[in-house]
C-alpha cells in the first residue's frame, strides 16, 4: 500500500513555493478512535521520507493521510490571475480482508 502511494507522490507536481510533504497523520478506519500519528514538516519532506516515517507503523486498518501543496491558477482579489499554492491530500489504506477458509469433512465407510 504505502509503496503505491510513494509511487503516486513521486509523480505529483510539488509547488515550488511549498514543496514536499507538509504533514502526515494516520488515522484508525475506526473514526471513533482517536489518531495514532500527526506530524508537520516545514519546511515539507520528501515523500521518500514521509512514507519512511508511516512504514514504523504499518497497520492493514489504518489509514495514512499526506498533505502537500500544488500551484493552481487562482483570481486575485484584483481580478488577476496568479499562480499559488493550493492543499491536497493524498489518502492511502487497506482495509483488511476476511481469508475464507476451506475445509473438508472425513467420512468412514
Amino acid at each position: 500500500m504505502l509503496p503505491h502511494a510513494l509511487a503516486v507522490m513521486r509523480h505529483f507536481p510539488f509547488s515550488v513555493a511549498q514543496p514536499g510533504i507538509t504533514y502526515l497523520a494516520l488515522h484508525p478506519v475506526s473514526w471513533n478512535e482517536p489518531t495514532i500519528l500527526e506530524r508537520g514538516f516545514r519546511p515539507g519532506v520528501s515523500p521518500e521520507e514521509a512514507v519512511l516515517i508511516a512504514s514504523d507503523l504499518l497497520h492493514e486498518d489504518y489509514a495514512y493521510m499526506f498533505d502537500a501543496f500544488w500551484d493552481l491558477w487562482v483570481v486575485a482579489e484584483d481580478g488577476e490571475w496568479t499562480l499559488r499554492p493550493a492543499p491536497v491530500n493524498f489518502w492511502s489504506m487497506v482495509l483488511s480482508s476476511t481469508k475464507a477458509s476451506t475445509s473438508r469433512k472425513a467420512t468412514s465407510r
